[in-house]
């Protein structure tokens, strides 16, 4: 168990902020937050205590629509309509996650990006590569992100290359 001690930040119901300065969140060994509170108390008086000082401290952030594949093309194409952008764009890269150490590179970077601006729950899709949706889960859970990954299930308007079939997609 720990402590961390800055001004404490939190929203429990919408439309209310809670600020709660020189506050103490008390940490379980997994870095879970146990109690937050104004002072130590008793046996909280020996944890370890990270001291921000007049430091912000807020909950993480979560994602919950987000496409892990189209990561590499952040930015790209904003004047095309989403079809256009699709075939222009996502669909080429896209079908390179069938490469695993491709789709290990990029799902690494994004699950490092993720945890670097502090969003630690997601909802997300991969590709339809059983085997690039496996990688996407590990990096995800060795950057310290949970929530949950689907395999996307295309059987149209993927060309040759991002396509199976309805009995395919089931299978996997």
């Amino acid at each position: 168990m720990k402590a961390i001690k800055g001004n404490i930040i939190s929203t429990c119901r919408f439309g209310e902020l809670s600020i709660l300065e020189q506050g103490f969140l008390i940490l379980d060994d997994r870095g879970r937050i146990v109690s937050v509170t104004e002072q130590l108390k008793g046996e909280q008086n020996y944890l370890p205590v990270a001291d921000y000082g007049d430091r912000l401290i807020l909950h993480s952030f979560a994602d919950m629509h987000l496409h892990a594949p189209q990561y590499p093309m952040v930015g790209m194409g904003m004047d095309l309509p989403l079809l256009d952008w699709l075939n222009t764009y996502t669909f080429e890269v896209e079908a390179r996650f069938a490469d695993t150490e491709y789709a290990r590179e990029v799902y690494r970077r994004l699950a490092a990006d993720l945890i670097g601006w502090g969003t630690t729950r997601v909802v997300m899709f991969s590709s339809l590569h059983t085997e690039a949706t496996w990688i996407l889960m590990e990096e995800l859970e060795k950057a310290g992100i949970v929530g949950y990954v689907g395999k996307v299930n295309m059987d149209r308007n993927g060309k040759d290359k991002l396509q199976e079939t309805t009995e395919e997609s089931k299978r996997e």
